[in-house]
């Protein structure tokens, strides 16, 4: 699927689901929020649609109330893929190394 019916079809499933997706500039690359009790996608509007469909993706795949909406098969398989990625990353805990200069923290 190209990348701008991609955005279509997730722009399509957000409004369903009440979310509204708000497209500003600035030096960040996307995420989500609730602002007087409204939810909000805030994504950079100068970002590639590759990387803003990645950012509705992920948002989407971390929702419990997805499944209220009807999918098409290969955008389902897409958020299970990216829900599957959230998940294997949620396995590791990250470690605190205390060093004289810095703080790290490492995977």
């Amino acid at each position: 699927m190209k990348p701008a019916a991609l955005y279509n079809e997730l722009l399509d499933i957000t409004k369903s689901l009440g979310i509204t997706l708000r497209k500003e500039k600035g030096r960040f690359r996307g995420g989500h929020c609730i602002v007087h009790n409204e939810k909000l996608l805030i994504i950079n509007k100068m970002s590639p649609q590759e990387t803003i469909n990645a950012v509705i993706l992920r948002y989407l795949a971390g929702l419990s109330s997805i499944g209220t909406v009807y999918i098409k098969p290969v955008i389902q398989e897409l958020i299970d893929k990216e829900k599957s990625y959230l998940e294997k990353e949620a396995q590791y805990e990250p470690i605190l190394i205390e060093t004289s200069e810095e703080s790290l923290i490492v995977k």
